[in-house]
């Protein structure tokens, strides 16, 4: 596609732009800051030379240039990302062997290629003595032939008529050579019979070419015109790629090679030297002379043209023994010339530009699809009104069947905005999908769209999400850059040619409803495929805003026609004429008409009528157009080309295709049954006749830096597969040639040989092999080769690759697709190993934790798989590439020096397992299908998604609802999925294809927060801000009862699962009630919550429908037991209450560190799972023990609701993230055993001997562990088991002596206790305080500690249990202090943006520093020379502490960065943060060394004071880190 920032054309209507005046210089810098159409060459990135010669006297020459020159350049070339091509259409073929006399048209054609695409040397010739074949000229004007058939006898007239026949045809008439196999068996079945033939047409081809000259000499043609009768092949080859070629001074090389004396009676001289009635051929000698001396010598300076003359002859001719001087000079220099040209070329090139290289690539393939179109007047009307006219709000959608020509209509439009408009800026982007590997998929499209954007309008482009929920999100802000001055054309042609993964084709959720001003949005698609149309249909789109490309009108046949004709100088007889417009008239499509037109421009005059047929739909056409390539190059031969290229959506390289067919030994035996070349090898001359041959039905484009040509239209890929890989066999097996290809085994197999490309990863330091790491999983999926697919993506190597190349997602989408496959292979009985089976979904759940941190830094990958439980794919392949590491050769892809060991790691895997991302909003709400298979969620975005429990693909999107979708509920019965929302309607929809059945409109006076079905499911009850619960017949959608009762507002109601008769409701107020519903009476009233000042849960602004609502005494969630008899609920006081329904008694109380939103039980009633939204983690607990079994954590906003599946396996957990994370329930029960502590380690604190270490957690909590064996030596549980502000213990420390430790906790103390007993010397009582941080002074007598509900630092004499300080001056409350490394000073760092440093002695403030945000930490380095601060500010600082100057700031982190150290040798920092990672940082440079990323978020950080390379941390949900830096 491109962009253009065109100067468009004076139109009062577009965009409101007529009082706009737009500058030259803003205009020149738009248009240059993202160029419609770079050089294609440098997208191209590809080194194409056409090595001329003739046939019989070059061929040492030839190999020796492959062999020394083109092979090292190849590889030279492969190291730099640049691709290398040779086009030597002599090799391995002779020139004799083409019947059809279009081998020199398809030498020039491919001359015109190398000239158009190569970056440097395009052409080289290799001259000897001979001049080589002379053929006859293929086609002659009417009026010259004419003539020269005067002025020749009868005799030799009735043979020049046999052979050349007159079509009229032809504007000018022309007369035409005929085929040699109309008269000469030349494709006979023997070889003799064969060869005869042959020697029979040369013999009449000299005849002819006698007469012809002859002829002309008589006539008196021109110079010129004489040269298609006297010029050999080798001379036009010259003449194109260096004579008439100005640029040849720059692109071109010559060797002119000559012979001191031929001895002409030597058996071997004719292949030397054209020899005519035994001596040198004249005519041959001066004409070669002349091309030498005169010709390309005037052309090329002797930098470019080597002369090699008198070699002395040898009776074989050139031979490696006698000439191996000149064979070696020769190579020498071409090869010097072809790297310091090449070298030039790198130097210019520069770093290429992915953006810009997809733009060309959509701007070439517009500019292709507009060169003959013609008509569709009416359409191009109708889109240019909605592009002129004001602004619509909505997207354009243009729609027909395959084959009427949209995409040629969305290109035409392109071009007309481009060129006539010239006023105003306009910024146009327009894709066409699935014609690049970015425009094929819908990350890949907005991800791409979204670049463009920020391009244009100067927005960070590096700083865009890379998943597909994010650039979603993204791209509908970011439409709204779209401004008065620069407005804002997008064209996406072929939606339905996007994949669906993410469900990007189906649900269209990137495609914008409503469009900003300025904007302008068009879109295509065919009406039936991938579903498109039907879902553009539900965007609530006037009429108007659907365009349909219908068949063209017969009347529109010849006009057509009679263009395209005349476009190349063609013409048809009636009858021939008549044919055609009756095929157009059965098919009026322009499909048809180019299928039609691409047959009959070759039909002379004089073909029989009879023998000019045309199929009467356009898969009929396609088949017959390949039945006569299989027929004219052989089926084998056609059938091999276009299964690999029809089987890939992108399109395959020529010299990929030459290579895996060349290791195909049936179709060598097949094309090589006469002629053996010197590599078994297919001959580039057969495939690029055929190319020649499906002409413009064969598009080039490309990918990953290399040319690839594909099939023109979806209709022909369909028709190829269909005819080519219709059975299952042959798909496979041509996947598995595929991937032999790039895995490296045809290279091992053939590669000597036949000259197979090798398939490193990388071909250099800075060349991944982009099209190895892009197709082998693919094609090894395809063809199931499991086993294989297996060892790939467990390699490291590979994975890393993939991620460096920026394929991390294409990764993690190929590894889904794995898993399914292999489970689906599995089902259909195909053998696959159990152990392949775990360790892929081993992988693919590493992947789906992973991708976005590997995908990013892929150096990390080692780390990561580190990271996983002993015995898992990851870890074994880590463990693999570490062991290969310290054998393996460099293999240009960077291994870590370095990485951090988890030393306690856990021996079983996370309980997370994915998460659910794509809602644009806050998800509220979530539940699992009757069949557990299904997870639903609701959320703010007015949508309900349907997502697939295993592999996590969305299966339906449920749109309809006008305001946030409160509440989604799945009917006991299976027979509906209810809806509720603050739109206060309730939507029931068919679970079975999602449609909607029924809406309740009005159903309540407010927003309706919660629904629930009865047990048998066919009534619901609803509640809602206005205070009331209804209950509603399902079936009518009538309300058959309302319940009054509630004096606050409701907020969510649940229906007993075994009692028709109860219901269960909470609001604020602190009230829950059990409903009798028959009675219309509150049954019971359930009490336990209390009201809570210090509200943690959101701001009432954050969350819509929640401004009403007295979030103090709010009680958020109250659910049922499964088997009635219990009723749980979750409050704003952190509290999980179940209680009895019988006696409405309290069974159970659960704590939460901070408010809690939902709960639910478990199938069995045995477990109670417990969300705390600020907290933003999920609590597991068992009822009958009241124990928590885990706490899980990784959501990144408040968890809002949460669900057990049917079976208990899993558990999913929705949030304001706008993400729904699922877990494995078992293995969250075995967390217990896993973590030390069971909920946040908020401190964690070493000896001064690096001996012992000290850990405090929200479960009330220290521990001490011994840092030899990293086992607990003690648990100290001395404080109050009693939440008042939900931190358990919250500070620990040791003291310099090594045997005191002390706490601080909830319970507004701090406790003094010994380290190996545990035994409490004294307790401080704080009230209100809550200590945050403690800290040993030197002498151990003193305590500094800072908190909650105090601003400032306080120092405390511990024996004394006396407050001897309090250092002032904060505004809001501190949450780190320790003394200076010489016990001097005291600092203390406060969320009121500044750190206060002290005099320890007397309290006095020294200095002030102040950032822009929270300063969460503040430490010394152990020399006492430099301060390290973190920040919410996300940054890292180190200040002098003699200037007070920061003297580094070290980015990195994404969220607040909690707590920071020194080293003990103050060479690194260590930094934690809420973004679940720790980092290690050169205190020095500033630079990251390390990164190791945990399970939650990090509180806790210490270095070891004993060891360089050791720490210590704790994160949100009681995991507590011994790691070690292996190179520190």
């Amino acid at each position: 596609m491109g962009v253009s920032c065109s100067n468009t054309r004076t139109h009062s209507s577009l965009f409101k732009m007529a009082d706009i005046v737009r500058k030259l210089d803003h205009r020149a810098s738009m248009a240059s800051m993202v160029p419609d159409v770079m050089d294609p060459k440098l997208i191209q990135k590809t080194l194409r030379i056409f090595l001329s010669s003739t046939f019989t006297d070059t061929t040492l020459d030839r190999n020796m240039m492959m062999q020394e020159v083109f092979d090292p350049i190849r590889q030279m070339c492969r190291e730099r990302g640049v691709s290398f091509e040779v086009v030597d259409l002599r090799w391995g073929v002779r020139q004799e062997s083409v019947s059809d006399h279009r081998t020199v048209d398809i030498c020039l054609e491919e001359i015109k290629r190398c000239q158009e695409t190569s970056l440097g040397v395009a052409f080289i010739a290799i001259l000897g003595d001979k001049y080589g074949w002379r053929p006859l000229p293929p086609n002659v004007p009417s009026d010259e032939f004419e003539k020269i058939l005067e002025n020749i006898s009868e005799t030799d007239r009735q043979l020049v008529n046999r052979w050349y026949r007159r079509d009229e045809n032809a504007i000018p008439p022309c007369y035409l050579l005929q085929p040699i196999n109309q008269e000469f068996d030349v494709d006979a079945p023997t070889k003799e019979a064969s060869d005869r033939a042959w020697e029979q047409w040369i013999a009449t081809e000299k005849e002819i070419s006698k007469i012809l000259n002859e002829a002309i000499e008589a006539v008196g043609i021109c110079e010129k015109e004489r040269r298609k009768y006297l010029a050999s092949v080798t001379e036009r080859e010259v003449e194109l790629g260096i004579i008439d070629d100005s640029m040849a001074p720059q692109r071109a090389l010559a060797i002119d090679r000559r012979f001191e004396d031929i001895d002409l009676t030597a058996a071997t001289a004719n292949l030397y030297i054209n020899i005519k009635s035994g001596e040198a051929d004249r005519e041959c000698v001066e004409r070669m002379k002349k091309l030498k001396e005169e010709e390309i010598s005037e052309k090329l300076g002797t930098d470019r043209y080597f002369l090699f003359h008198d070699l002395k002859w040898h009776q074989e001719g050139i031979t490696m023994d006698f000439h191996g001087n000149y064979l070696k000079e020769m190579c020498a220099k071409v090869k010097s010339v072809l790297i310091e040209d090449f070298q030039g070329v790198l130097a210019s090139l520069g770093p290429l530009d992915s953006l810009e290289e997809e733009i060309t690539r959509h701007a070439l393939f517009c500019r292709e699809h507009t060169k003959t179109f013609t008509g569709r007047t009416a359409v191009l009307t109708a889109i240019h009104k909605y592009i002129d006219g004001e602004d619509p709000m909505m997207p354009l959608v243009i729609h027909g069947e395959s084959g009427v020509g949209k995409t040629s209509v969305v290109a035409k439009v392109v071009r007309d905005v481009q060129s006539s408009y010239h006023a105003y800026d306009l910024a146009i982007i327009y894709r066409f999908c699935g014609t690049t590997a970015d425009s094929s998929s819908g990350r890949g499209l907005l991800l791409s769209l979204c670049k463009q954007i920020s391009r244009i309008y100067g927005l960070d482009e590096f700083s865009l999400p890379e998943t597909y929920s994010g650039l979603v999100e993204q791209f509908q802000k970011i439409l709204s850059n779209a401004s008065r001055e620069l407005p804002l054309f997008i064209l996406i042609d072929s939606l339905d040619q996007l994949s669906d993964e993410n469900g990007a084709r189906r649900f269209l959720e990137w495609l914008p409803k409503r469009i900003p001003n300025y904007v302008r949005f068009i879109v295509t698609t065919l009406p039936d495929a991938g579903g498109c149309l039907a879902r553009l249909k539900t965007f609530g789109l006037p009429k108007t805003h659907f365009i349909e490309i219908k068949r063209m009108k017969p009347d529109d046949g010849p006009v057509i026609l009679d263009a395209r004709l005349k476009s190349i100088g063609r013409t048809l007889t009636p009858q021939q004429r008549a044919i055609v417009m009756k095929g157009f008239k059965e098919c009026p499509l322009p499909l048809y008409m180019e299928l039609a037109f691409q047959q009959c421009r070759e039909w002379p005059s004089y073909k029989d009528p009879e023998e000019c047929k045309l199929e009467s739909d356009v898969s009929g056409m396609i088949n017959a157009f390949y039945e006569s390539l299989e027929r004219y190059h052989g089926r084998l031969f056609v059938e091999r080309v276009l299964r690999l290229t029809a089987a890939s959506n992108e399109g395959v390289n020529p010299d990929e295709l030459i290579d895996i067919l060349s290791c195909d030994d049936t179709l060598l035996d097949d094309v090589l049954v006469w002629h053996k070349p010197p590599k078994r090898r297919l001959p580039p001359l057969l495939l690029a006749r055929l190319r020649h041959d499906l002409g413009s039905f064969l598009v080039q484009r490309g990918s990953q830096g290399v040319i690839l040509v594909s099939l023109y239209h979806r209709q022909f890929w369909e028709v190829a597969q269909k005819r080519y890989l219709g059975d299952a066999d042959q798909w496979k097996a041509n996947f598995l040639n595929v991937a032999k290809y790039f895995s490296g085994e045809f290279h091992q197999q053939y590669g000597k040989e036949r000259a197979i490309a090798a398939q490193p990863l990388a071909f250099g330091p800075t060349a991944l092999n982009l099209r190895k790491l892009s197709q082998l999983p693919s094609a090894l999926l395809e063809a199931h080769d499991f086993k294989t697919l297996h060892g790939v993506l467990c390699d490291l190597q590979f994975v890393q690759a993939k991620c460096m190349a920026g394929m991390g997602y294409d990764l993690l989408s190929e590894c889904t697709r794995a898993v399914a496959k292999v489970h689906e292979a599995k089902e259909k009985g195909e053998p696959v190993d159990d152990t392949i089976v775990k360790e892929l979904e081993e992988m693919l759940a590493f992947l789906r934790r992973e991708t976005h941190i590997i995908s990013k830094s892929p150096l990390q990958l080692y780390q990561q798989t580190q990271n996983s439980p002993i015995g898992t794919a990851p870890e074994k392949a880590a463990n693999a590439l570490k062991q290969m590491s310290k054998t393996a050769q460099n293999d240009f892809i960077p291994k870590p020096s370095s990485w951090i060991e988890y030393i306690n790691k856990p021996t079983e895997t996370e309980a997370y397992k994915q998460q659910l991302s794509g809602h644009l909003e806050v998800v509220l709400s979530v539940t699992f299908s009757k069949d557990g298979n299904t997870i639903f969620s609701a959320s703010e975005d007015k949508t309900v998604r349907a997502w697939d429990r295993h592999t996590g693909d969305l299966k339906g999107q449920l749109e309809g609802h006008n305001g946030a979708v409160t509440c989604v509920r799945y009917s006991p019965s299976g027979d509906y999925i209810a809806t509720s929302s603050g739109d206060k309607s309730i939507h029931l929809w068919n679970p079975n294809n999602f449609q909607l059945e029924r809406v309740i409109e009005n159903a309540h006076e407010k927003w309706i927060n919660c629904i629930s079905f009865s047990p048998k499911g066919n009534r619901l009850v609803s509640s809602s801000l206005d205070k009331q619960i209804k209950i509603w017949d399902v079936k009518s959608g009538k309300a058959v009862a309302t319940l009054t009762g509630h004096q606050g507002h409701t907020v969510f109601c649940d229906w007993s699962p075994t009692d028709e008769n109860m219901v269960a409701s909470c609001g604020d107020n602190l009230e829950i009630f059990l409903w009798d519903v028959n009675k219309k009476t509150i049954q019971q009233t359930l009490s336990g919550h209390e009201i809570k000042d210090n509200v943690n849960f959101p701001a009432s602004d954050r969350l819509e429908g929640h401004k009403i609502i007295d979030y103090k005494s709010a009680i958020w969630c109250v659910r049922f037991s499964n088997n009635g008899k219990m009723v749980a609920s979750a409050a704003v006081d952190s509290s999980a209450i179940i209680y009895s329904t019988e006696s409405g008694g309290n069974v159970a109380t659960f704590g939460l560190p901070n408010d809690a939103s939902s709960v639910a039980f478990s199938p069995d009633d045995k477990l109670l799972i417990a969300s705390s939204s600020s907290h933003m983690s999920v609590h597991l607990y068992n009822i009958e023990k009241q124990e928590t079994l885990a706490l899980l954590g990784g959501h990144s906003g408040w968890v809002m609701d949460i669900s057990f599946s049917p079976d208990g396996k899993l558990i999913a957990s929705a949030s304001q993230d706008k993400s729904v994370r699922v877990w494995d329930a078992a293995a969250a029960e075995k967390l217990s055993t896993l973590r030390f502590h069971s909920e946040r380690c908020w401190s964690v604190s070493y000896s001064p001997d690096g001996k012992w270490l000290a850990s405090a957690s929200d479960d009330f909590k220290v521990c001490v562990w011994n840092m030899e064996t990293y086992k607990p030596s003690l648990i100290y549980e001395g404080h109050d088991k009693k939440r008042t502000l939900s931190c358990g213990v919250r500070a620990c420390t040791i003291s310099n002596s090594c045997d005191l430790v002390a706490s601080g906790g909830d319970d507004l103390t701090i406790r003094v206790w010994t380290r190996d007993k545990g035994e409490t010397k004294t307790t401080i009582r704080c009230h209100p305080f809550l200590p945050w941080c403690l800290r040993f002074s030197k002498d151990d007598k003193k305590i500094i500690a800072v908190g909650e509900f105090t601003q400032s630092v306080q120092v405390w004499d511990w024996e004394k249990e006396t407050k001897l300080m309090e250092l002032g001056g904060f505004e809001r409350f501190c949450q780190y202090t320790e003394f200076s490394p010489d016990g001097d000073k005291i600092i203390g760092s406060s969320i009121d943006n500044t750190a206060c440093i002290f005099n320890a002695t007397d309290g006095a403030l020294i200095h002030t520093i102040q950032q822009p945000k929270w300063i969460t930490c503040a430490s010394y380095s152990n020399d006492g020379k430099n301060l390290v601060t973190c920040s919410d500010d996300l940054l890292v600082r180190i200040w002098d502490t003699k200037t007070n100057e920061v003297t580094c700031e070290m980015p990195g982190h994404t969220t607040e960065v909690r707590i920071v150290c020194f080293s003990p040798n103050d060479k690194y920092i260590a930094s934690a943060a809420l973004d679940q990672s720790i980092r290690i940082w050169d205190a020095k440079s500033g630079k990251q060394r390390h990164v190791f990323y945990t399970a939650a978020g990090v509180w806790a950080l210490a270095w070891n004071p004993g060891k360089q390379n050791e720490l210590s941390a704790g994160d949100a949900v009681g995991y507590v880190y011994f790691l070690q830096i292996n190179d520190l």
